[in-house]
């Protein structure tokens, strides 16, 4: 099912509670260890934006997290030290 949202809060808020509240908490964990990082609008990922690390690849923003409610789980995508974090809200 495609949302049909228009920011993250909503987004997250068309979810069902359970999911809705992994999703924020694990945002929460993202966002505090990823300061830098810049959120896509209308998207569950964090970027390093090209003003702060230009030089990449295919010059495009350099993805650091990703979150994604699936049909029967729910999944994260990010660096070592924030699964960590993230296994301690489990």
């Amino acid at each position: 099912m495609r949302s049909k949202a228009t920011t993250i809060k909503d987004d997250i808020n068309e979810l069902k509670p359970d999911r809705a509240t992994i999703i924020r908490n694990v945002r929460t964990v993202i966002r505090k260890h990823l300061p830098l990082a810049s959120h896509r609008p209308k998207k569950r990922f964090h970027t390093l934006p090209l003003s702060r690390y230009p030089d990449t690849d295919n010059r495009k923003h350099l993805m650091l997290a990703a979150l994604a409610s699936q049909k029967t789980t729910v999944r994260s995508i990010c660096p070592a030290p924030i699964r960590t974090a993230i296994k301690a809200l489990i």
